[in-house]
């Protein structure tokens, strides 16, 4: 069988021919080689997935009906956030409710009591429900920082 001229089969077409330039790595290396040798020298990304802390009152901490509960998101080396999530369980009550999503507190946490501040990398939320806490929740946050790691 006879291969057709020009074809990936007789080599004489070679789809990476204008990638083989001189560049600035020296003669001859592929463009794709030097752009992944150019992005491995940077330094790496960070790994450190986000973190929530700071709670008040304490985690297991007894609360009334009309205790804010307060605590930090923060996320190294620069506080970059895709996306925070706050969710309220009441999990004797078969009760889970929206605290932010990310843009605004949901319905039961609309007061002016409620507050998310910014803070070095990160923030700090302050948090009632408007109509009392009707138990002790379980503060759920789903954080995903701009690398894409979560908190766990």
């Amino acid at each position: 069988m006879a291969d057709v001229a020009g074809s990936f089969m007789d080599n004489t077409v070679n789809p990476f021919a204008a990638s083989t330039a001189s560049t600035a790595f020296g003669p001859g290396t592929s463009s794709i080689f030097a752009t992944t040798l150019a992005n491995s020298q940077q330094s790496a990304p960070p790994t450190t997935p986000p973190t929530v802390s700071n709670f008040s009152p304490a985690v297991g901490a007894p609360l009334s009906s009309t205790d804010q509960i307060s605590f930090d998101v923060t996320d190294q080396p620069l506080g970059v956030f895709r996306r925070i999530m706050l969710i309220a369980d009441f999990p004797y009550l078969h009760i889970r409710e929206v605290i932010h999503d990310g843009d605004a507190f949901g319905p039961s946490y609309s007061s002016a009591l409620n507050t998310r501040v910014a803070i070095t990398n990160g923030f700090r939320y302050t948090i009632v429900r408007v109509s009392g806490w009707p138990a002790s929740p379980t503060i759920a946050p789903y954080v995903v920082d701009a690398e894409g790691f979560e908190n766990v």
